[in-house]
């Protein structure tokens, strides 16, 4: 995955992005190209491995929702 936003992500790589199968670099490579992708995006909305619990997780992490929040 040379460029992130020209080059698709194959769906193995998408798959395991999903579960966070992937490296800390393979990630934000693949977070990139989603941000400009929609339909990578879609493709994993449909994914099997799709885990709506995990892309929570994602969603909050990535819009500071989780550091916002005291520990116990």
């Amino acid at each position: 995955m040379a460029d992130g936003l020209l080059i698709h992500p194959t769906h193995e790589q998408l798959a395991a992005f999903e579960t966070g199968r992937l490296s800390d670099d393979d990630s934000a490579v693949v977070e990139q190209h989603l941000s400009a992708c929609a339909d990578c995006c879609q493709w994993l909305k449909q994914s099997p491995e799709h885990d709506s619990y995990v892309a929570l997780l994602r969603e909050a992490a990535s819009s500071g929702v989780a550091e916002e929040t005291p520990a116990n």
